[in-house]
């Protein structure tokens, strides 16, 4: 996903459209999106800002909670047959 997100981000600023700030959670993915966005291959300029440790998205219960939620929709939409790609 880094690769792909960075070539992005430079379409986006050749066409200028600028990226000011990302706000991202601390996962080792994001952490190496901003280490190549910062590279010398790509120089983004980019300000990252990352969530810290007691943000909702570290907390387990509410994760799984969405997941719960969101299984239940799929089985729900399944029981009624809609088509899997709507």
């Amino acid at each position: 996903m880094v690769e792909p997100t960075c070539e992005l981000l430079y379409e986006w600023k050749q066409n200028n459209l600028k990226v000011d700030y990302i706000h991202l959670d601390n996962a080792g993915e994001n952490i190496k999106l901003q280490q190549r966005c910062v590279s010398s291959d790509w120089k983004l300029n980019i300000n990252f800002e990352f969530t810290v440790h007691d943000m909702p998205q570290f907390n387990l219960l509410a994760e799984f909670g969405f997941a719960v939620l969101a299984n239940k929709g799929r089985a729900l939409m399944h029981a009624a047959h809609v088509p899997q790609d709507i």
